[in-house]
């Protein structure tokens, strides 16, 4: 318990903390598999975020065993997937507020005694309370860099200069605030027609690219229809990422500006659109 009060007050980052506590339950519980299995902070999805596994296991017996978790409310033996029966597993929901952010699993050959279950329970109740910490310390540094970044857009609109060194400067701060690698800006034509125009881009190959223009078009005019922020995210090829906002002046839509490829391996979150 001590250890990972250590580790609530030394480690800031969420994935340092899991790191830490798969450390600790393998050494703790003598365990050959341990899992930490979390709630994504938008979605809510279950997502296995660290694994320590001695036995090589098949991925759909930790899928199974991952599964088997999302509804204990105490610490408990699970049954043990087949094909991997010589290992017993205790498994502990971790609970904040009255809400389950997910469970640990840990498994290992020897059966588990009553004075593991009351470790176990006592060990979750000091990384439920590190997981909330980490997230709330998590959402306070995003609304402060949230605030930081419109401060530094209002300079920029209040400086001397031309519009399109304008939009570019504002371009580079949404693509540093959201940490992503290319801004882009797309305006409704001033004609008749009110064809939607890419007016700046902090990457020029975007409007040789059809790669990127297809995707930034596709994604623009599905926020324009839904009238709301959209992003999508993928795993592989040249736009692995993007999120497009529309823009609103006088409630009138002007046009849409965003941003691709994300550097967070996972892509953008829901917040990152707020």
């Amino acid at each position: 318990i001590f250890a990972i009060d250590q580790l609530r007050d030394t480690r800031g980052e969420e994935s340092e903390l899991i790191a830490g506590f798969t450390s600790i339950l393998t050494e703790y519980f003598g365990a050959e598999l341990v899992m930490v299995i979390l709630s994504h902070i938008d979605s809510g999805e279950l997502i296995l975020r660290g694994i320590v596994d001695r036995e090589n296991l098949p991925l759909s017996a930790v899928d199974t065993i991952r599964e088997m978790t999302g509804a204990i409310t105490i610490p408990q033996t699970i049954e043990t997937p087949p094909g991997i029966g010589h290992l017993n597993l205790l498994a502990a929901p971790l609970i904040i507020s009255g809400v389950n952010f997910g469970s640990v699993v840990v498994g290992r050959k020897t059966p588990f005694m009553a004075s593991d279950h009351r470790l176990l329970y006592a060990m979750m109740s000091q990384m439920d309370s590190a997981i909330a910490h980490s997230r709330t310390s998590q959402q306070l540094e995003q609304r402060n860099q949230e605030l930081e970044t419109i401060y530094r857009i209002d300079h920029i609109r209040d400086s001397d200069i031309d519009f399109d060194s304008m939009m570019l400067q504002v371009l580079q701060e949404l693509c540093k605030a959201v940490s992503s690698e290319i801004g882009y800006l797309m305006l409704y034509s001033e004609d008749e027609e009110r064809r939607l125009e890419i007016k700046a881009t902090t990457y020029e190959g975007i409007l040789t690219s059809p790669v990127y223009y297809q995707a930034i078009t596709q994604i623009s005019r599905e926020a324009l229809e839904k009238g709301e922020p959209v992003f999508s995210n993928k795993t592989d090829g040249a736009v692995r990422s993007i999120v497009a906002i529309p823009l609103i002046l006088n409630d009138k839509v002007i046009g849409v500006f965003g941003t691709l490829n994300s550097s967070n391996p996972r892509g953008f979150s829901a917040e990152d659109p707020r």
